[in-house]
């Protein structure tokens, strides 16, 4: 998850040998980049809904607050509960009037 949320695809790994990996230095832990899914809606159970902004997740206190905004249920990603962890909270999202 923190290797996605920095940009990284999967297919670009390049594959070297144990010797050209010891030329080069360690380098810190790759942390979760927690504005990655800035704009996004995102569960991680079935019923609890966030809007993901700043760097937090914003909860949806219910379905009325969601559908004030215009949204829609099948624009919410589905995440792992680690990744959703890795989230700070913000603020609850305000009925929009």
């Amino acid at each position: 998850v923190e290797f996605i949320s920095q940009g990284f695809k999967f297919s670009d790994i390049v594959k070297v040998s144990q010797q050209e990996l010891g030329y080069l230095p360690t380098g810190p832990n790759i942390t979760y980049n927690t504005n990655f899914r800035n704009g996004q809606l995102i569960t991680a159970q079935s019923e609890i809904v966030y809007l993901v902004e700043n760097g937090t997740k914003r909860v949806f206190p219910n379905l009325t607050v969601f559908l004030s905004y215009s949204y829609r249920l099948q624009d919410i990603k589905v995440v792992s509960i680690y990744e959703s962890q890795r989230i700070p909270d913000g603020a609850q999202m305000p009925l929009n009037q």
